[in-house]
């Protein structure tokens, strides 16, 4: 190959040791970059605008496989797909690549499309994911709440055994699935909270007239609940 042809086999080495010595580039990028090497340099010894256009689309390919890196680092699954596809394009070059400059333009298209589908991908995932950890932030505060409120009124001695039971159980569910599903102000909440407050009140000794009279108003609304 002559002079030019020793000197092209450099320089090409020499890009890819650079390349392939970038730590933030993962493993399993690296060794598919490295399968490129004579396919790269191959388009060097035909194509002399290799080195002279930053645009080449088989230096644009290189590039692109690089900066995908921080793709691949910013989600599990997102790396395993762009593993799967970049292997795919890298097989399909190594295999027919041999005139055809225009098979890594097809590749940089074919990549581009790919990258940006698993970005929309992740953020999807992403996002998805906030609102679950948001959720099991509001459960944890549901049940922090319903466990205060039900403490401060079971309090009082003379609460029997059998209400007890009922509003740790079935009741403190039911503050639970309001405070998530309607918001820790709703009106449907301070409602259960009001019920609650009234069959509590409603099981202690009463010492007054009027404090029975008022029981005896109460008691059909409570049936009723």
């Amino acid at each position: 190959m002559g002079p030019a042809g020793d000197m092209t086999i450099d320089i090409v080495a020499m890009l890819f040791e650079y390349i392939l010595e970038d730590r933030n580039v993962p493993e399993e990028l690296r060794d598919r970059l490295a399968r490129l090497q004579i396919p790269i340099l191959k388009v060097a010894l035909i194509d002399r605008e290799f080195f002279s256009r930053k645009a080449h689309p088989a230096r644009r390919l290189l590039n692109l496989i690089a900066e995908s890196a921080s793709l691949a680092a910013a989600d599990p699954i997102t790396a395993q797909e762009l593993v799967r596809i970049i292997d795919r394009l890298v097989h399909r070059i190594t295999a027919e690549f041999d005139q055809d400059v225009g098979i890594f333009g097809r590749s940089v298209l074919a990549l581009q499309s790919a990258m940006e589908k698993l970005r929309q991908e992740a953020a999807v995932r992403a996002k998805r994911s906030a609102r679950v950890v948001d959720g099991r932030a509001q459960l944890e505060r549901a049940k922090e709440l319903a466990r205060g409120l039900l403490d401060s009124r079971l309090r009082p001695e003379g609460v029997p055994e059998s209400v007890r039971n009922f509003l740790l159980t079935h009741w403190q569910r039911l503050l639970i699935t309001l405070a998530c599903k309607d918001g820790e102000d709703s009106e449907t909440l301070r409602a259960a909270i009001k019920t609650m407050d009234q069959l509590v009140w409603s099981t202690l000794p009463k010492s007054t007239i009027e404090e029975r009279r008022k029981l005896t108003r109460l008691l059909p609304e409570l049936l009723t609940q």
